[in-house]
């Protein structure tokens, strides 16, 4: 399934955002009515897609303002967690997601017009969700030029040698004893300066720390959701009337927390010479110019 092909399922989805798919589908089993192999979910499918960028966006902006404080090893972690949930998000839109039922993983795959059901194995849901991120968009590596500048957002082939694990990058900082030493030094750890932060953080495509991988990582996927969301909306009504709700409630929320003289104080704060945006680049972009 092409990213036209994903756009050309979605335009006739309706919009129900009363339930939740894992609470549906429990409810179904519950009640005996159940028929795993016919899922009738197209209508809860765009609310839970854009719940779940929701939540990457807070993660995302959360990320950025514990950065602006010099609190570089929290906003990894912090966005790591907007990159799972674009993962999630994006999963959904491919038609091959994840969802528990009765505390097991389950997976949720389209196939030949229909949603069906099927076992897992395994109990390692943010592994499963992002090895099938790679399965669902590997298509990108052989596609157009236009859908080759979204191959960042696919995760490394772990089977592959070196590789990058997003998962172990999180463990790594949030629990071993190397990390969170910003308090008392000008270090994040032994040999990470919070300046080298500084830098990958205002990068141009290119990093020198592992760490801020992440942040590629997190540019390339919000890239291709926005990209996908907004031909959607193009093609479906119902749709485009809650993304423009939600990109009204967006210019409210950061209208709020971002103001421009918030923004001249953290510049200030950090380097006169360094241009240090309260908000990463691509969300202003992606958000239509809504901080100005």
């Amino acid at each position: 399934m092409s990213i036209q092909q994903i756009i050309n399922e979605f335009q006739n989805y309706t919009y129900n955002k009363t339930e939740i798919i894992s609470k549906y589908v429990k409810d179904l089993k519950n009640s005996g009515a159940l028929d795993t192999n016919s899922l009738q979910i197209q209508e809860f499918l765009l609310p839970e897609i854009m719940l779940l960028m929701k939540k990457a966006l807070v993660n995302r902006l959360s990320a950025d303002l514990l950065f602006q404080n010099n609190y570089w090893s929290w906003g990894l972690v912090t966005l790591y967690y907007s990159n799972f949930f674009l993962s999630q998000s994006l999963n959904r839109l491919k038609g091959s997601f994840f969802i528990r039922l009765d505390g097991n993983i389950k997976n949720i795959k389209f196939n030949n017009g229909n949603y069906t059901l099927l076992s897992t194995s395994g109990t390692d849901s943010h592994k499963k969700e992002l090895q099938e991120l790679r399965s669902n968009y590997i298509f990108l590596a052989g596609g157009s030029l236009a859908e080759n500048k979204f191959l960042n957002s696919l995760p490394d082939d772990y089977s592959i040698n070196p590789h990058f694990n997003e998962s172990t990058m999180r463990n790594d900082i949030n629990y071993t004893l190397f990390y969170f030493q910003e308090f008392s030094t000008n270090e994040i750890k032994y040999e990470i300066k919070i300046d080298d932060c500084k830098k990958d953080y205002f990068f141009n495509n290119q990093v020198s720390l592992k760490e801020f991988k992440l942040l590629k990582i997190n540019r390339s996927r919000f890239e291709l959701l926005f990209h996908i969301l907004k031909q959607i909306k193009e093609t479906n009504t119902d749709f485009g009337i809650e993304y423009n709700k939600f990109m009204l409630e967006i210019e409210r929320e950061i209208t709020y927390k971002f103001k421009k003289e918030t923004i001249r104080r953290v510049e200030n704060y950090f380097n006169k010479n360094m241009k240090f945006n309260m908000i990463s680049s691509v969300l202003i972009e992606e958000l239509e110019g809504l901080i100005k």
